[in-house]
């Protein structure tokens, strides 16, 4: 059948596999994992390449039937799905045992795909398309935190969210943590002062560490604080996360570094373009996770500031 993401979400039970397509991997990605978020007490599913599900369907299949040593049955990922696999599992997924969930990443199929057809024909299969998210989504997503958020905040987070969905859970979750009568302003959730860190930034996204620790032993706090520090690096790697975003989807360097806001100054599009090929998704995305990390435990005093800039410098390994 069709699936709709609300429906999921009030229904996440409905079906038994998911096929999750569309022309934006990391949108896929996205829904793929706050669908987990509340259908599964796993948050993390076992990937499988469609490669090898294809080339070894009866191992697939012994899979399937073999009951979880856990508690909890582990939903299955497949990866790259294609009409290739619409034979290999229109058997199995018909025979999948109570419990056990098995969700398929693919690019955009059009409507007349064998496997999109497959998904949306049966009644225990479902196939969802991942567009971009749209604007009601995200701000409900954002009201579900209770943040003390001006409508002009929130509308920069809105746009922010939309060009990388991947990064609204963490964000928010580290925008939570703070406990504010007054509303936080865009200034609060974003520094604006880079430029008194801007050597600072340019060494940390040329993973220049002998740089880095020049420009961080320079700062006007010197080596008492690490907060402002770890704020400003989270603010630079989100713009250039969603620069990558950007570029994914087809558009030139140029153009992706139009679209970021604020916008950057003369200095910062010469550097931009460097910066984007030396970081892949993936290690902007774990930086900014270890980071948001690193600031809870700064504020908790539970690391020093020579311990969480020692921590910041690993991230460049």
């Amino acid at each position: 059948m069709r699936l709709s993401f609300l429906g999921l979400k009030r229904n996440p039970k409905l079906v038994k596999s998911i096929l999750f397509h569309g022309s934006d991997p990391e949108i896929v990605a996205f829904y793929i994992k706050e669908y987990l978020s509340f259908s599964s007490t796993e948050p993390c599913a076992e990937e499988i390449p469609a490669a090898h599900v294809k080339s070894d369907p009866e191992g697939f299949i012994t899979k399937l039937s073999m009951p979880s040593l856990f508690s909890n049955q582990v939903p299955i990922l497949i990866k790259g799905a294609t009409d290739s696999l619409t034979k290999t599992l229109s058997d199995p997924l018909s025979k999948i045992p109570e419990g056990q969930l098995v969700l398929l990443e693919s690019s955009y199929l059009r409507a007349t795909s064998s496997l999109r057809k497959l998904f949306e024909s049966e009644s225990f299969l479902g196939a969802l398309t991942c567009f971009e998210l749209d604007r009601p989504y995200v701000i409900d997503k954002i009201q579900s935190f209770n943040l003390n958020l001006p409508q002009e905040a929130t509308n920069f987070l809105v746009e922010r969210f939309i060009q990388a969905p991947f990064l609204m859970r963490m964000e928010l979750e580290k925008l939570s943590l703070y406990k504010s009568e007054n509303p936080l302003s865009i200034q609060e959730l974003f520094p604006t002062n880079e430029s008194t860190y801007e050597d600072l930034i340019d060494a940390y996204l040329k993973k220049n560490i002998k740089q880095f620790y020049k420009a961080y032993d320079a700062l006007p706090t010197g080596n008492s604080d690490s907060i402002p520090v770890l704020r400003v690096l989270s603010a630079s790697l989100m713009r250039l996360i969603q620069a990558h975003s950007q570029v994914s989807k087809g558009d030139s360097i140029d153009q992706a570094l139009r679209t970021l806001t604020p916008p950057l100054r003369l200095n910062q599009k010469r550097s931009f373009p460097y910066y984007i090929k030396s970081w892949t998704t993936p290690q902007l995305t774990a930086a900014i996770e270890t980071i948001n990390r690193l600031e809870q435990s700064a504020k908790s005093t539970s690391h020093s500031p020579p311990q969480t800039i020692k921590s910041l410098e690993r991230l460049l390994c």
